[in-house]
């Protein structure tokens, strides 16, 4: 990737609930994206832990150039889906006071949570400047109908967020040829 002169005095945000060494597989990725950015750029890590992530990076020889901000994690896998949506509004809120703080010229946003959050990275870029690159994991809402009975109104305007996020998106990473191929 290459950036402008305004966007290396502004850095990088990557984004994801899930970070690594608690989120082994794409919390490697993005870590490795992390570390690569920063060699040119201020970079910071957008996440959600209740361990010390900056600590645990350092400790095994990773991260150095990284700024690792996260919140506390109130639920888990295990959570009923109510608890979890409240804590998707609760992260997501987060993100948006810290990306005003870290006022970043480009932010990779992953899928973990869908939807609102890449939403409000959207609006962010829209008012700041901002380019952010789109990192789908899963198709949103459609695969989230599969697990969850929701009401055909929000789906149908769950389905507009969406497409708005991914329409004003610098770049979009799909995570299969299939998944690039239904987009």
């Amino acid at each position: 990737m290459s950036f402008s002169c305004a966007e290396r005095r502004l850095g990088a945000v990557v984004i994801n609930r899930g970070f690594w060494p608690v989120s082994d597989v794409p919390g490697e990725s993005l870590l490795a994206l992390a570390e690569n950015l920063a060699i040119d750029y201020d970079t910071f890590v957008l996440t959600q832990s209740n361990v010390d992530m900056q600590a645990q990076c350092r400790d095994k020889g990773r991260a150095m150039s990284v700024q690792i901000r996260s919140c506390s994690a109130f639920t888990d896998s295990n959570s009923k889906i109510v608890a979890r949506v409240i804590e998707t509004v609760y992260f997501a809120i987060w993100v948006l006071i810290q990306l005003c703080r870290v006022r970043p010229a480009f932010i990779y946003v992953a899928t973990d949570p869908p939807i609102i959050l890449p939403f409000i990275v959207c609006i962010y870029s829209k008012i700041f400047g901002a380019k952010y690159t789109y990192h789908l994991q899963d198709i949103h809402p459609e695969a989230s109908r599969v697990v969850v009975k929701m009401p055909a109104l929000l789906h149908w305007f769950l389905v507009r967020l969406d497409n708005i996020t991914l329409r004003y998106a610098k770049s979009i990473v799909p995570l299969t040829p299939s998944m690039a191929e239904y987009l």
